[in-house]
Formats: structure tokens, sequence, C-alpha cells
């Protein structure tokens, strides 16, 4: 049996056992190198049949130097961190993987509404300094009588939008689908600038590509009600991290809840950090332990399709399921 070299990078998973259990049976050698410098990673990916990462950057030039790989793995939805066009370009086939913590996300969005929409954070820090006074969280926009903005229209944006149903008024949806297919998960289908007008409270769930980097500039939360509320679970790159500062700084964003982050993790001069009105976590909302087990074992399991000859599911450089295809006709 060949044995075939799998190397994962980095991550920060307690074990491999999921990986191990896809790959081993195929005669695979799992080897964990535990570095994200691109010297190191150069050297030790040149002989890798297969590449697993987390928050590495698979660069042109650590792609150039892998002489056998066939296929880069990355645990995650999204695929930041990864040249397509190097990897496209040597016919390495990039993998993600998509739908392991839709449920997890969607209940840590509505988490951050509901604790915002009744000033848990402020309440908390109050108690805590000796202060005993609803007064502080004053006022708070009225979430069962008002509007909450929903951008994007994905899977997670109708788990969110389903969940957070009951308790609020009206839900408007900035997304390229239709009147009917918004409707038919109760919402109104309304433009960018109507969405972060008119929102009470505005929930993100927008991919971090690069027409959706800094989407909300200060153009969008200056349409902002005054005294709105924004959460953001989707990606850091789509908030100007210093307009939001702003617009909380000065009041027109009256609280925001966040979990992404234009740099991770966040610097500690942050002025985030500083801000009571603003709560946060970690990038944690994929969390639970059933998605990570998932997504360690969906992740090994493109690249068990990718050794065997078949097409990956969670294929991202589509160019090349032409090979596979090919490989099915001879």
């Amino acid at each position: 049996m060949k044995t075939w070299r799998v190397v994962i990078t980095e991550c920060e998973y307690e074990d491999f056992e999921e990986e191990r259990r896809v790959l081993e049976p195929l005669g695979c050698e799992v080897v964990k190198l535990g570095s994200r410098d691109e010297a190191v990673l150069k050297a030790a990916l040149a002989d890798a049949d297969a590449v697993l990462f987390q928050w590495a950057k698979m660069t042109r030039s650590v792609i150039e130097s892998m002489f056998r790989c066939r296929v880069i793995a990355k645990y995650a939805t999204g695929t930041d961190g990864v040249d397509l066009a190097a990897a496209t370009e040597r016919g390495i086939c990039v993998t993600n993987v998509t739908d392991f913590c839709s449920e997890e996300v969607s209940d840590h969005a509505c988490a951050m509404l509901l604790a915002l929409s009744r000033g848990l954070k402020l309440h908390d820090g109050n108690i805590r300094r000796g202060v005993w006074s609803y007064q502080h969280a004053r006022p708070l926009p009225d979430l069962r009588r008002g509007v909450l903005g929903v951008v994007g229209f994905g899977n997670i944006s109708r788990l969110v939008m389903a969940k957070m149903k009951p308790f609020c008024g009206e839900i408007w949806v900035s997304s390229g689908a239709s009147e009917e297919e918004i409707a038919a998960a109760g919402g109104v289908k309304k433009s960018f600038e109507e969405v972060t007008a008119g929102a009470d409270y505005l929930s993100v769930h927008i991919p971090g590509t690069a027409e959706n980097v800094h989407r909300f500039d200060r153009a969008a939360f200056g349409r902002m009600k005054r005294g709105a509320c924004f959460v953001n679970v989707a990606r850091g790159a789509v908030v100007c991290q210093e307009a939001l500062i702003e617009a909380l700084s000065t009041g027109k964003v009256a609280f925001a809840a966040l979990d992404v982050f234009e740099a991770e993790p966040l610097p500690g001069d942050s002025p985030l950090l500083r801000m009571e009105n603003v709560l946060l976590s970690p990038h944690a909302a994929w969390y639970s332990r059933w998605a990570q087990r998932t997504l360690q074992r969906r992740a090994a399991e493109q690249i068990r399709d990718v050794l065997e000859g078949r097409c990956p599911p969670c294929l991202v450089n589509r160019e090349l399921a032409e090979k596979f295809r090919r490989a099915d006709r001879r």
C-alpha cells in the first residue's frame, strides 16, 4: 500500500483522532508540524501529499515549494489564507468545510442580539462596580416592536431569522435573493442602504470576499439610526473597525457585539477593549465539541477523496473538477 504524507501545519485542537480515523486506513502518515513560519512550512511541506491548515498562510512561495501536494484542506468555511491562483496553477485542489457550524453561529448571533436588547453587558458591569440601577442602559431600542436588519441570506442568516422571529417586529434583509425567497423565510427584501438606515438591530452574515471588504464603512454607519445596535459574527474584514469605533464613541451606534475582528487576536491596545458598550467573544461563534469534531472529520474526508481520485464535495477551485471528470471517463 502506498504511503501518503499528510501534514497538519498547526491548529488548536486537542487531538487528531478524527483525521487519523479517516486517513490512516488509506496508508496515510498524519504528521503535526506545529508552525506557521513560512521558512519552516516551505521545508516541511516539500514532500507532503496533502496539507491541513487552520491559521498558517499558504502563500505562493509556500505553494511553489510543494513538489508532491495534491490537496490543501482548510479547517474552516472561508478560504482566506491560501493563494488560490497559485494552487490552481499547480493543479493542487483547495478545499474548505461548509455547513458544520450553522446552528452554533446562528445561536451565537441570537444570543448577542438578545444580550444587547436587554443591556446585559452594562448591567453586569455596573453591578460589579456597586451601581444598582437599570437606567444606565437606557435608551435601548425596542427589539420586539422594531426592525431587525439582516445582511446576507445564507444558511446562517435564515436560521437567525427563524430563531429571532418571535422576538422582533419586522426583519429586513439585504441580499441578492428574490423577494419571494426572503418572504418565505419571514423577511422583507430591502436594499443595503435601506437596511442600514432603517434597522434598530443589525446582524451581519456575509463572506469576507474582496467585494465585501469594509462593506460597513463610515458611510454605512453614518446612515444608521442613532442608537442602533450592531452584531458581527461573519468576518472581521467586512467591517471597517476604525469607523465602527468612531460610531460607538459618538453614540451613533449604541451597542455592538463582535465575534470577529480585522486583526485576530484582538490587539491589546484596541479601543474596543475599553468600551463598556461593546460585547466581545474570541471568534468562538462556530464552536461546540460536535462542530469541532465534524470540522476535523470533514476536512480529512476532502483529502481522502482527492487521494482516492474523487472530486471532493467542498472543492473551492472548481476549475480543477474537470480533471476528476476526465479520470472518470477513462
